[in-house]
């Protein structure tokens, strides 16, 4: 029997996400604002509409969700106190700020960095409500509930005012209607993934096209079917509102601009992480080592898995079997934006995880004792990490 019901599986990642909400909040003197990671290159706390803690440098990208969600709908490079690095690029992650200005009543500026650590607390929740949902549907084993916790990206994504988490909850939602052969709420949350990151288009695309094609020709309801193709019009269209207003697109491919031959990426990665001329450095590629031997380790668990023999035919699974490999092609192109510090692929490969534990559990296969044993060590040093420093 499991020991552990849907409700616990909730409760435990609630109690993890207010944890580290609370030692980062006591770690910035109770300052929300510190989540955002802002820096003094994109804010002017002269004229920001309520006090922002601010670094001296860059800051990081959780400023620029900020300056959306105190205003969706501001096109302006330079708003709000917040000036836009790449206004055309950060613009189209727009669910992530949207939740967000709903949460803060309309972008109330006192409320904004209150209403995105709330939404992400939430999401990172509604990820877990959804793993466990989707164990219930594919008749798993419900201690598998908490292998999101090894997704050490959620954990950054959650203390910097990031989209990961949210993006997560969208795309473990998307999944869990797709086995439910609800098409209309599966497109629906995979529009919602889609917008809060353009990126998901690497899992979505597999998995979605594939499930039309396997509806059509099996007969499945081909007309719900259409509503697959919602995702990718509506970011289309979201797109060409952001054209309209924005008529210089010279930066709006620099999200497209990381890919590479392949593994060089990794191999320059660590190049430039090797770096052992001081302790923060020795701390910093000791990290981006053990991420890596994590992605490493996991891959091979889960090629093992994909390419064992089953009987099953063509199914489910099998679409998400697909669309794990598109992303382990995507994986090892990548280019040294990608791999040029931990806080960026660990990140980013979220999602692909993520649909890896979801294979695993709807194959009723488990990871190994040394795997769990290594993600709990990783997960414990990165929730240190991450309360210790900025």
């Amino acid at each position: 029997m499991n020991s552990l019901s849907r409700k616990n599986i909730v409760l435990i990642a609630l109690a993890v996400a207010l944890t580290m909400t609370m030692g980062r909040l006591v770690k910035s003197n109770f300052h929300i604002s510190y989540f955002i990671v802002a820096g003094t290159d994109f804010v002017d706390t002269t004229k920001t509409l309520s006090p922002v803690v601010v670094q001296p440098g860059q800051g990081y990208d959780g400023q620029f969700f900020y300056r959306y969600a105190l205003n969706p709908l501001n096109f302006k490079k330079d708003a709000l106190g917040v000036n836009v690095d790449h206004p055309p690029y950060r613009v189209q992650r727009i669910a992530y700020p949207v939740l967000s200005w709903l949460f803060s009543f309309g972008g109330i500026p006192s409320l904004v960095p209150w209403a995105m650590v709330i939404v992400n607390i939430l999401a990172f929740a509604g990820i877990f409500f959804y793993t466990a949902q989707f164990i219930t549907l594919v008749g798993g084993n419900m201690r598998q509930g908490l292998l999101p916790l090894c997704l050490c990206g959620l954990y950054m994504s959650l203390v910097r005012d990031l989209s990961e988490v949210v993006e997560l909850f969208f795309i473990t939602s998307t999944i869990y209607y797709l086995f439910r052969n609800n098409y209309f709420s599966c497109a629906l949350f995979a529009t919602c993934t889609m917008l809060t990151r353009d990126t998901s288009i690497i899992a979505l695309l597999p998995l979605l096209g594939c499930t039309f094609i396997y509806g059509y020709i099996r007969e499945q309801k081909r007309l719900q079917l259409i509503f697959l193709f919602l995702p990718f019009i509506v970011f289309a269209a979201w797109k060409a509102i952001i054209y309209y207003n924005m008529p210089s697109l010279a930066d709006t491919t620099i999200g497209y601009t990381s890919i590479g031959a392949p593994l060089k990426g990794i191999v320059d990665g660590f190049m430039v992480n090797f770096d052992l001329t001081s302790t923060k450095n020795k701390l910093q590629f000791l990290f981006w080592i053990g991420y890596m031997i994590w992605n490493v380790f996991f891959v091979g668990t889960m090629l093992k898995n994909i390419f064992s023999r089953n009987n099953n035919g063509f199914n489910h699974i099998s679409i998400l079997k697909i669309t794990y490999l598109s992303w382990l092609s995507f994986a090892l192109c990548f280019s040294l934006n990608i791999y040029t510090d931990d806080w960026g692929f660990v990140r980013i490969f979220s999602q692909w995880n993520m649909i890896g534990f979801l294979i695993l559990i709807a194959s009723h296969k488990k990871t190994s004792k040394l795997f769990n044993y290594f993600s709990v060590v990783m997960a414990v040093l990165t929730i240190v990490r991450l309360i210790v420093r900025v």
